[in-house]
């Protein structure tokens, strides 16, 4: 793990059971700086939120939580897709169409602009998750959290192997009906392996896990099944700090006008600056 003089980690009954955090809670950006890059890892995987007790179940596992059975999840989520390829195939670009070709790639889009879908986003750098740590909170009292696993320590017993039936079939799916039957009554989390990417995607070095059944909670399986200390959450928390990590992200050009390129990231990017007070060379003051 990392030296004890870099990062002391501790239990904390808020996180799921397995996670740990890095202790003592940050008070100053110094103090912050020191954790975020003592947790910058090559392979590990990052994801930003601005609460602990947001849930790590996926977009679509929370809009079918109240369905009675995994059977009507999976019929309810061909007809999503379904619908959503409908919608797409004659919006998207020459780039998107890719993926729609197949069921996988629909998921991933499907993801990306906001539909329902049962995977959730990860990042492999700690500072684009700390982005989305800090401009998130949306009550200033809120405490972000930013979720750091190495998903390759995930046990070999509670995944499914590369040869599974399961796995096969859901990656080669391209029609919805195969992707229906694709899963059967394994329990898992799993990286979803797409190498096509957006603009979007590529900004924010963006990949996902995928779970079966649907309403798995992501963050609970991947605490109870990685290696010990290999799931860690650093909690940010003050107004004071949170502007100044955003003001720092700022200056390494992290904001959301380069992580959202188009006119969204633009608008995105001047609420970052009107919410936060944030400083920037082309003003010569803070708009708020």
């Amino acid at each position: 793990m990392h030296p004890d003089w870099i990062l002391q980690v501790a239990r904390d009954e808020n996180l799921p059971l397995g996670w740990l955090r890095v202790d003592p809670i940050a008070r100053t950006l110094p103090e912050l700086m020191l954790q975020l890059h003592g947790m910058s890892k090559p392979g590990w995987s990052f994801r930003g939120e601005p609460r602990i007790d947001c849930g790590g179940m996926s977009s679509l596992g929370r809009c079918l939580k109240n369905q009675s059975d995994e059977i009507s999840r999976r019929t309810i989520e061909s007809l999503i897709i379904r619908e959503f390829r409908n919608q797409a195939s004659v919006r998207a670009n020459t780039r998107e169409t890719e993926f729609l070709r197949d069921i996988p790639g629909c998921i991933f889009l499907m993801r990306h602009y906001g539909a329902p879908a049962r995977i959730i986003d990860w990042t492999d750098s700690v500072w684009v998750a700390a982005y989305f740590a800090a401009s998130s909170i949306e009550n200033k009292n809120s405490h972000g959290v930013i979720w750091c696993a190495d998903l390759g320590s995930i046990l070999p017993d509670s995944t499914p192997s590369p040869e599974s039936t399961t796995l096969h079939r859901m990656n080669s799916a391209t029609h919805e009906s195969e992707w229906a039957t694709a899963f059967n009554d394994e329990q898992w989390v799993v990286p979803l392996k797409e190498t096509r990417h957006t603009e979007r995607t590529l900004a924010q070095q963006a990949h996902f896990t995928i779970s079966n059944p649907i309403c798995i909670d992501h963050r609970e399986y991947i605490g109870k099944r990685c290696e010990a200390g290999q799931a860690i959450a650093i909690v940010v928390e003050g107004q004071n700090l949170i502007r100044s990590l955003m003001q720092h992200l700022l200056a390494m050009d992290l904001h959301a006008a380069s992580l959202y390129p188009g006119l969204d990231g633009s608008g995105m990017f001047v609420k970052d600056l009107v919410n936060w007070g944030l400083k920037v060379r082309s003003l010569s003051q803070p708009i708020c």
